[in-house]
């Protein structure tokens, strides 16, 4: 079937999929016994009641349909795997000291890759469908839009195909690769592009005791205690006065703030309380969120619907494709396709319980030529104008 046509063949199973799934409900509210109906009021219009809609067992069995959604069907998954497969020969695993970070796109043959910047640390590697790994170097980043530009050694690979025009408005059908053959999600576009504020920089871990300070007994006093925090799980209470940690004399809530904030995550410390007439050592193994000044963690008001794990780094984009497939943060950096397997962005951010973001692909190409030209700049290469291709890279 020419990839074309998978387009209209994938929403053509959709669409009778969902019609037979339709026709079934109505079938079996056909065969309820029919409620009489109420006689019409004397002024306004007759009462009419919407009929339910459930979706019977037996043919959710039929379509093999589990706990994921009607979505993540076998027969539905299937019918994307001519679309998704030359975008999963285009997607590569990102590694950063043996562990996936993320995903990669392939944007161009002679082995550049972009993947998401904020994920990377240390020594980056690439790893192919086929298990293939290319050691990778870092050729630039993009604050601005959260994205690096990774090269290396391999020519000849099979780059991402992009969808150019216009954005993909509500509604539309997309979906994440995975290396080579496998759907990793899909679903559909759920708002109009976006600008998302916020700001462009995650700061480091910080340690997080999980306390509340400050009242009338003194400064130092715990207000607060979390449940299940350091704090609760060394044994601090509500009303203990903190002395001292690690044996530096604590006066006031902002030198407590501090010195917490100053420590990793993992760091076990000493803390000296007053109790009652009680003076009382415990230990405590500091925990790994982010702190306001008053010691509390610090969470976006999204974050209580549920979900996650969400990307640390999930505002600050200048503009974004917002969809509901639900991609795990260490996914982010592989392409969004539609059904005819185009790429209309690269998967960029984990945001809510059930939103992603991706950067549209005409933000993606710009950002790319822009970071290969300052790359060429740097090594004292001449710049390739956009829309030529680059000289070959030699083998190391």
């Amino acid at each position: 079937m020419p990839l074309r046509s998978t387009r209209y063949s994938v929403a053509l199973f959709v669409s009778l999929l969902l019609a037979a799934l339709a026709d079934n409900a109505r079938a079996a509210d056909d065969n309820k016994p029919k409620a009489p109906v109420p006689p019409p009021r004397v002024q306004g219009p007759p009462s009419v009641t919407p009929p339910q809609v459930r979706f019977p067992r037996a043919h959710r069995r039929q379509f093999d349909v589990g706990p994921e959604g009607f979505k993540n069907a076998t027969q539905v998954t299937s019918a994307w795997k001519e679309a998704i497969t030359p975008a999963g020969d285009a997607t590569v695993r990102v590694l950063c000291g043996d562990k996936q970070v993320g995903y990669g796109t392939v944007v161009e043959s002679e082995g550049w890759i972009v993947t998401k910047a904020s994920l990377l640390s240390g020594d980056v590697v690439c790893q192919f469908a086929d298990r293939q790994k290319f050691d990778a170097r870092v050729a630039g980043s993009d604050e601005r839009s959260d994205l690096a530009l990774l090269k290396i050694d391999a020519h000849k690979l099979k780059s991402v195909a992009w969808r150019s025009g216009e954005l993909p408005t509500i509604g539309t059908i997309v979906a994440a690769s995975a290396p080579g053959d496998k759907l990793l999600a899909m679903g559909v576009v759920s708002d109009i592009p976006l600008k998302i504020p916020g700001p462009t920089k995650t700061e480091a871990p910080r340690g997080y005791l999980g306390i509340r300070l400050g009242g009338d007994g003194g400064d130092t006093e715990i207000q607060t205690v979390t449940p299940d925090s350091a704090a609760a799980q060394a044994g601090l209470l509500a009303g203990d006065k903190v002395q001292a940690i690690d044996g530096v004399d604590m006066k006031t809530t902002q030198q407590i703030v501090e010195l917490i904030g100053s420590l990793p995550p993992g760091k076990k410390i000493k803390i000296a309380v007053k109790r009652g007439d009680d003076d009382v050592a415990v230990y405590a193994v500091l925990g790994n969120q982010q702190a306001n000044s008053a010691g509390e963690a610090v969470k976006l008001s999204q974050d209580n619907w549920g979900g996650g794990p969400f990307s640390e780094r999930r505002r600050g984009f200048p503009l974004v494709i917002s969809d509901d497939l639900t991609i795990a943060p260490n996914e982010c950096g592989g392409p969004l396709v539609d059904t005819d397997g185009k790429a209309v962005g690269v998967n960029i951010a984990r945001a809510l319980r059930v939103t992603s973001y991706a950067l549209p692909a005409k933000l993606v190409q710009e950002t790319v030529t822009k970071l290969k030209q300052q790359d060429d700049a740097a090594h004292g290469a001449p710049a390739v104008p956009a829309g030529q291709k680059a000289p070959a890279a030699s083998k190391k």
